[in-house]
């Protein structure tokens, strides 16, 4: 693209069969270049991603889908680009709410997860939803709902191995079982009040089971890691 306009890169996925790599721009598009940082072309010039949580490379058989996860839609596409699919089942999303995260199983078809605010229609508040996909993003069903605000939780899981999902919400840590259960293994206390943070699951290694909290301060410079 054009080196005089301003932006940056959000998140990437390598397709290490194919030895591409596929990042995601503040402006909204997916970019697909080779390992070598050469050839690297838009594939979506004519739809924008906002706000882009997620670009992955999903492998079923002889399927290659590319998975965009931003600001309140879902998208993938089979054909690198050409042409580009919304997924099912996440209207309430995109009527009002947006998606933080999401998370992909190393099973074969890997099993999706996100999480996102929407809008409870019948009690008229905020809530806080886990999604879940069995078929590589085409449709989503919801599993899980919370009044634990979005800024307050997160999904986390390897990126390299097998591993649990796992889920924040506020001061306890659950596993999603493969059964859509949410089993707690953990609760906690921080020295500071979680009215005020924003906060993210991290992980040190795949060698060691730790996780990692990083908890942001609002309207500050500081973060505590947990």
């Amino acid at each position: 693209g054009s080196n005089n306009l301003a932006g940056r890169m959000h998140i990437s996925d390598i397709d290490f069969q194919d030895n591409l790599i596929y990042a995601a721009s503040s402006g909204g598009n997916i970019w697909r270049g080779t390992l070598d940082g050469n050839n690297w072309v838009s594939l979506n010039d004519g739809l924008q991603f906002d706000n882009i949580r997620s670009v992955k490379v999903l492998r079923n058989g002889n399927i290659k889908r590319i998975l965009v996860v931003a600001d309140r839609y879902v998208y993938y596409t089979d054909n690198e680009g050409l042409s580009w699919f919304k997924s099912n089942g996440l209207e309430n999303v995109e009527n009002w709410g947006a998606f933080k995260r999401a998370v992909y199983t190393n099973s074969n078809p890997s099993v999706i997860y996100t999480l996102s605010n929407e809008w409870d229609y019948e009690n008229m508040k905020s809530i806080t939803t886990i999604y879940k996909s069995i078929d590589l993003g085409i449709s989503f069903i919801r599993i899980h709902s919370t009044d634990v605000g979005v800024n307050y939780c997160d999904l986390w899981t390897s990126i390299s191995k097998t591993a649990d999902i796992i889920f924040l919400a506020m001061d306890t840590i659950s596993v999603i079982e493969e059964n859509d259960d949410f089993t707690t293994i953990s609760t906690f206390e921080l020295d500071i009040s979680f009215n005020s943070i924003e906060g993210f699951l991290l992980q040190g290694t795949d060698e060691e089971d730790y996780l990692y909290l990083a908890a942001k301060i609002s309207n500050s410079e500081n973060t505590y890691f947990y």
